[in-house]
């Protein structure tokens, strides 16, 4: 403030939550399938958590993935001694997790009311390969997905003040003031507002934009072929399907085939899912799929 009483606003640098907001996810996901004792560490030091060690591992093994992903059958030709090691230490890190996940269910009372996604299977599963194997398998599907969208969810709030407040009162309608406590699956379906935008920030910006799959037999595709685009178009065998969810979410047609949104499809609107059953509809024809659909369905839709 100056002495004549005109505010000064001063620069402040960006910063990035990226890295954070994604360790936050891994160690979310980790603690819904295994519980929070495959965080456990034996020193007061941060980084000897487990998440923390694991995450090193797994995002310099995902480096690789991501680049191999990148020539499809090809995908052996990218290969090295730092992606082997990664993926040998954090396959070792997961059975050391699942190891004190399995000790710590065998100390836990029937009174305790802590969930375990995976509970199940760590009682009943011998194998504690097959059981790694699921978790990585669901870790997978969870950590980037909700790690991107909490992402998304920080940018679009600071694209839209006013939401901010209407977000605040509503969850303080709900559970109160006191920050320290976890709202309930009632209170949260509770949550209309939020419910809208979140579904909004998943439509404008889906955590995976493009995506492809390949054919695994002969077949065909409704529309999109002939002069006008409405024939069929054939799909042999083999062939590497890509599509854009981004573009999809922001199509401005109007047709139950092709979008729903409009001319206010580059508009950020949380009043566009006031009809519940919008979603469901949208989801069936295809307009919405942020994490796709059918048996292929992304796990971190969940």
């Amino acid at each position: 403030m100056q002495t004549d009483g005109t505010e000064v606003l001063h620069e402040v640098p960006a910063v990035n939550i990226k890295e954070h907001l994604l360790d936050l996810s891994l160690r979310l996901t980790t603690e819904f399938l295994l519980g929070e004792e495959a965080d456990a560490t034996a020193t007061a030091w941060e980084e000897d958590r487990w998440t923390n060690r694991f995450a090193e591992q797994f995002n310099t093994a995902f480096r690789w993935i991501a680049k191999r992903e990148r020539l499809k059958s090809f995908y052996w030709m990218i290969d090295g001694f730092e992606f082997r090691r990664a993926c040998s230490a954090a396959r070792g890190l997961v059975d050391e997790a699942v190891c004190r996940s399995m000790e710590a269910l065998k100390m836990r009372t029937a009174s305790t009311e802590t969930y375990v996604a995976l509970e199940s299977l760590l009682r009943q599963e011998p194998d504690p390969d097959i059981i790694r194997d699921q978790f990585m398998n669901l870790l997978l599907a969870g950590r980037d997905t909700s790690g991107y969208l909490l992402c998304w969810i920080f940018y679009a709030l600071s694209r839209e003040p006013d939401l901010v407040l209407t977000l605040r009162k509503e969850i303080e309608d709900a559970i109160g003031l006191d920050e320290s406590r976890t709202p309930t699956k009632i209170e949260l379906s509770a949550m209309v507002k939020l419910d809208q935008f979140i579904s909004e920030t998943l439509r404008m910006f889906p955590p995976v934009p493009i995506d492809c799959r390949t054919s695994m037999e002969a077949t065909s595709l409704p529309q999109g072929g002939g002069a006008d685009g409405s024939a069929p178009v054939l799909i042999p065998k083999g062939t590497l399907i890509a599509f854009s969810t981004f573009a999809v979410h922001r199509s401005v047609a109007s047709t139950s085939q092709c979008g729903m949104y409009g001319e206010s499809a580059s508009k950020f609107c949380i009043e566009r899912w006031n009809d519940v059953r919008s979603k469901e509809r949208r989801m069936v024809d295809w307009s919405y799929h942020p994490f796709l659909g059918g048996p292929r369905k992304c796990l971190g839709g969940e």
